[in-house]
């Protein structure tokens, strides 16, 4: 599948009955409001009986009548904003979402299992998801993800979206961070992190760009895949991605969703897909692990598979605090002893 392959009349064109009819017989219509939604509105209801309780003491009768009617008014535009349907509204983007990938002979994905992708960003956060993906028929996907990280009492959610390539052979595990997308350019927007030591340094202009990760051992391996060609190619057209080399995926990571139903936006991806992947292909296909004897078979040794993580900073924290409270321990009880 290339990028003048594809046909965005579905993302253009009004949506009939037929279209939202076809959808619905296969992925059904929601047949509940959102939990939230109806916490919410509870909610509204029990502080409005709360507020009535304790403001009720010193009133008359004839001004509790007016400010009951009032917080009552206050009360049903509440639960009226809180309790809005926006069901149809969401039928009707992925029903649109749907006939495009049906056009396209490619595949619609609402909540796929994030577990089973490779990638770093869907290994992270204590709840993922995957809203919407389409699969074309070459395994290219094009989809929206969004994990949450705990932070004590609180989470924080993170939206990316995301554009899985598969290639032929296996690869070492590498990551490339894009600068653009760091805060001040230094701090990384991918969660976890990578040891240092595995920082490769390219050609100067690279390197500007992005900081690229390799396993130890595997930089000569990293320098066969990027060749000046191919590292030509990403900053022209891909700078603002994050891209993960794993397994047999090129994966590329742009911070906020997809708008999914933008035909222009996705005319304009495919133009990056096409040519990162014809780059990064053309390139590893030839690729064999050099610690592995037979060279035909399509595995990468085990110290490259994976980068090497370093420790989230609470664990660091952690491990401090720990060994200070043991040192205080220690001297406390030598002293006692003295």
């Amino acid at each position: 599948m290339q990028a003048n392959d594809i046909d965005y009349s579905a993302l253009t064109e009004p949506l009939t009955r037929e279209d939202v009819q076809a959808y619905i017989d296969v992925y059904s219509f929601p047949d509940k409001l959102p939990a939230r939604k109806v916490f919410g509105a509870t909610a509204v209801i029990i502080v409005v009986i709360v507020l009535l309780f304790f403001v009720s003491g010193g009133l008359t009768t004839e001004t509790m009548i007016t400010a009951g009617i009032a917080v009552l008014a206050v009360c049903a535009l509440a639960i009226a904003v809180v309790l809005k349907d926006d069901r149809p509204k969401l039928v009707t983007k992925r029903a649109k979402f749907f006939k495009f990938a049906q056009t396209n002979n490619a595949t619609a994905l609402f909540y796929p299992e994030p577990n089973e992708y490779p990638g770093t960003l869907f290994q992270q956060g204590i709840v993922r998801m995957i809203p919407e993906a389409i699969r074309f028929m070459d395994g290219v996907e094009i989809g929206n993800y969004t994990h949450e990280i705990e932070m004590t009492r609180y989470s924080s959610s993170t939206k990316w979206g995301y554009v899985r390539i598969p290639m032929t052979r296996r690869l070492p595990h590498m990551l490339l961070d894009a600068k653009s997308n760091d805060m001040f350019s230094i701090i990384s927007n991918i969660p976890g992190g990578f040891t240092k030591d595995q920082v490769l340094k390219l050609s100067s202009n690279f390197n500007e760009y992005f900081t690229l990760y390799a396993p130890k051992e595997y930089e000569r391996d990293a320098l066969y895949i990027f060749t000046p060609d191919v590292m030509a190619a990403l900053i022209d057209f891909v700078s603002k991605f994050d891209v993960e080399i794993v397994d047999t995926d090129l994966i590329l990571y742009t911070p906020g969703h997809h708008p999914m139903g933008d035909a222009t936006y996705l005319r304009e991806l495919w133009q990056v897909i096409d040519t990162i992947r014809g780059e990064v292909s053309h390139q590893g296909k030839r690729y064999s692990d050099a610690r592995i004897d037979d060279k035909t078979v399509n595995v990468v040794d085990k110290p490259g598979k994976r980068l090497k993580r370093k420790l989230p900073m609470f664990a660091v924290i952690y491990v401090i605090i720990v060994a200070v409270c043991s040192v205080w321990f220690v001297v406390e009880m030598i002293n006692i002893h003295m």
